[in-house]
């Protein structure tokens, strides 16, 4: 079970997210920087969420104590510090989100799975949906065990869609990708040169991506000339 540290000087901010969380993770406490610290010499955690504002060591100190010795480990910030300035300072310091009170706990449930999918992916270099796998150490990719064929453009763009799910992309954000560039100019870019329109990143690959998967991957581009692109994962 994925454990979760939840770093918190407000006892009843603490009790209210360990009920939230409980049921499909596993919660450890701390009441500021310093009990966290004691917390991570003894357990195993996958996860942070971390207060800015605690006595002894506040949240800032903690991560950025974490940050300068390697632990890597996702951090989102859950502060009622709304302002800019606490945001910059938040993401300066090392962390991966940043929430703010009061807590909207469906949309904090979201956001712990995001990062850990995405810690996942960079620790195993590998994302597996159903029967469908991408390898990013051997470019490989493989349904239901059995190789598919895909060019290291191809690769590459699909590697960065899946490892945002409902994230929506520019064109240009997905050409700025070194593996993903001339993807787009043999599947987005005409004879003339010039974007396709409405088809997004072209309906070949999206319907390859579709067969491959078997229906568990739906890929669309949003509307405004197939400027946007999402992979939409089915639940």
């Amino acid at each position: 079970m994925v454990t979760i540290l939840l770093v918190e000087d407000d006892k009843m901010v603490r009790l209210l997210t360990k009920a939230k969380l409980s049921a499909p993770y596993h919660i450890l406490e701390a009441e500021d920087g310093k009990d966290a610290l004691a917390v991570l010499d003894r357990e195993q955690v996958d996860l942070l969420i971390v207060d800015i504002q605690m006595p002894r060591m506040n949240g800032y100190e903690l991560i950025r104590e974490l940050r300068e010795v390697g632990v890597q480990m996702p951090v989102i910030m859950l502060t009622a510090m709304d302002t800019f300035a606490h945001k910059k300072e938040g993401f300066a310091s090392g962390i991966d989100d940043y929430m703010t009170k009061p807590i909207d706990y469906e949309e904090l449930v979201w956001r712990v799975e995001a990062l850990l999918r995405r810690a996942k992916i960079a620790n195993e270099n590998k994302i597996t949906i159903g029967k469908f796998s991408l390898n990013q150490k051997t470019f490989s990719a493989e349904y239901d065990g059995k190789t598919v064929q895909l060019t290291n453009k191809e690769f590459g763009l699909l590697f960065k869609l899946l490892s945002y799910p409902d994230v929506v992309f520019t064109k240009q954000q997905l050409m700025d990708e070194e593996t993903t560039d001339r993807v787009f100019e043999k599947y987005y870019q005409g004879a003339s040169g010039r974007s396709k329109g409405g088809n997004g990143i072209g309906l070949s690959i999206v319907k390859r991506i579709v067969t491959i998967c078997d229906g568990e991957i739906a890929v669309r581009s949003a509307a405004g000339e197939g400027s946007t692109f999402t992979v939409t994962l089915k639940k």
